[in-house]
């Protein structure tokens, strides 16, 4: 039986970094890459539809696992023991040569881990960063006494309470985006880099251009829409009063200029429009949820689009695929791990606004070099 390499993605982000690395294994292994890819996302099925048309695909299976709706007090546990599920069938399909999360702190990291670590000792076991937590100062939150006890029951002595992403003891290997940067719990003999020249490969452009096609958006010419607007969960709003002043304060700055531009929501955001930008303008146009923004990188890489977020891995990955990009970080006070400090900033070269006259002096560099 042929040996796979797994890889586990809840996010697009994180598939699309898996493909990246999945590119890398199809040429330097014989072994076939198999992605478990449980969306995180409102409507997955335009996602799932856009993996179906793809056939420049390195993955040799790929299983998108949607838990059916279910309701009442044990919803939750159904869908966990489904997943779970899921996980097993796909460790039983093959031999693990490799395992790749992103989350070792969810249960199904943790699955996969602990499971391909028992039965397949020699292979890797890899987390791979897919963004801001890992290069801010915020940690998870500690589980309770009794969730720790419920957990090390339903998983075993090797579950871990993990509070930063890629810190649990079976993690052998940290893949980073960008490891001369990485927060210090990280920082030790385990990092890797990212396989960063995959980004360009085909496979991820005809994604890029399955996933537009299925969700029926063209691309925009850089003359349409030259700055994005990438707008964090309405969670990470309601928690960070700044946040939504000072992006509502950018939003008015754009509809000032009467110039067009883009915007894309989150992609588990289930609010219509909490912002109101397509009520203030029809300059505005909308970026599709489901669409990973990655896929709008990939396929403006020639035109001059440029980024405006919170502290979001939508910041970090524009670099690797637009390098002439600007970016810019809507800054703001925060105790739940929503922000970088500025020395962070200023080594990624991302520009930090906090009110309407910086957005402005920013958005006014955009046009000079677009």
């Amino acid at each position: 039986m042929s040996e796979q390499h797994l890889f586990l993605a809840r996010t697009t982000l994180q598939f699309i970094l898996a493909t990246a690395m999945a590119a890398e294994r199809r040429t330097m292994s014989n072994a076939t890459s198999t992605m478990l890819f449980i969306p995180g996302i409102v409507t997955p099925e335009s996602f799932s539809r856009a993996i179906d048309a793809w056939t420049d695909t390195p993955f040799a299976r790929t299983v998108v696992v949607v838990p059916r709706r279910q309701s009442g007090p044990l919803a939750g546990a159904r869908r966990r023991r489904q997943i779970k599920r899921a996980v097993l069938d796909a460790i039983a399909e093959a031999p693990c040569r490799s395992v790749v999360v992103f989350n070792d702190q969810k249960d199904f990291g943790q699955t996969a881990l602990i499971e391909v670590a028992g039965r397949f000792p020699g292979a890797v076991r890899q987390c791979a960063d897919d963004g801001s937590l890992s290069y801010s100062g915020f940690s998870l939150p500690p589980h309770s006494l009794l969730t720790r006890l419920r957990q090390r029951r339903r998983h075993g002595p090797h579950w871990a309470d993990v509070r930063v992403l890629g810190t649990h003891p079976l993690v052998q290997q940290f893949v980073a985006l960008y490891p001369e940067h990485l927060r210090p719990e990280l920082r030790d003999d385990r990092v890797r880099p990212f396989p960063l020249q995959h980004l360009g490969c085909d496979a991820l452009r005809q994604f890029a251009t399955a996933s537009c096609d299925q969700m029926g958006y063209q691309v925009p010419d850089a003359s349409e829409g030259p700055i994005l607007l990438t707008v964090s969960h309405s969670s990470v709003a309601a928690r960070n009063p700044g946040y939504l002043q000072a992006m509502q304060a950018c939003v008015a700055t754009l509809v000032r200029r009467s110039r067009p531009f883009l915007f894309k929501y989150h992609p588990r955001e289930a609010e219509a429009d909490y912002l109101q930008i397509r009520r203030q303008t029809d300059w505005a146009s909308e970026v599709p949820r489901a669409l990973p923004v990655e896929c709008l990188y990939i396929l403006a890489s020639a035109r001059a689009l440029n980024v405006l977020a919170g502290a979001s891995s939508t910041l970090l990955t524009a670099s690797f695929f637009m390098p002439q990009a600007r970016r810019a970080c809507i800054v703001h006070a925060s105790d739940h791990g929503d922000g970088w400090d500025a020395a962070l900033l200023d080594a990624l070269r991302i520009t930090p606004v906090s009110d309407a006259d910086a957005f402005a002096s920013w958005a006014a560099e955009c046009d000079e070099s677009s």
